[in-house]
């Protein structure tokens, strides 16, 4: 596993040769996530997998640090956030908790497409309508 030390000055090399500039850190982290995101929307990674993913990069970038209210609202995701939660919640207690009035493995099927609809939303909403990663 090189570190961006390593890794760094060859990824610069390889972007500078495709004549794209090198990202800041804070473009950086909205790329992956928005390719994260992208994945939940289309289907390529389940629901609560892609919610993973998007917390790694969350903890991983410190987004907390950028935090005004809600985890997440830095860049605009914090329904997605409190989403990967949600899962907990309706796994661990079933009988309990319930998603638009259904419970277990119904509820579960209607979070992963809502959670499939904030995906949308969110790419929409950073895109203008158009594609977000390209």
């Amino acid at each position: 596993d090189p570190i961006m030390g390593e890794a760094g000055p060859l990824l610069g090399a390889v972007l500078s040769e495709l004549g794209i500039p090198m990202p800041s850190q804070d473009q950086a982290v909205h790329l992956v996530l928005a390719r994260y995101i992208q994945w939940i929307a289309e289907g390529t990674v389940t629901p609560r997998d892609g919610l993973v993913l998007v917390e790694e990069v969350y903890g991983t970038a410190k987004l907390a640090r950028q935090t005004k209210k809600y985890a997440g609202d830095s860049h605009g995701f914090h329904h997605l956030i409190g989403a990967r939660w949600s899962y907990d919640d309706l796994q661990e207690r079933p009988h309990e908790v319930s998603f638009q009035g259904k419970y277990g493995e119904e509820a579960l099927a209607a979070f992963d497409a809502y959670v499939v609809q904030l995906a949308r939303e969110w790419l929409t909403s950073r895109s203008g309508g158009r594609d977000a990663v390209s």
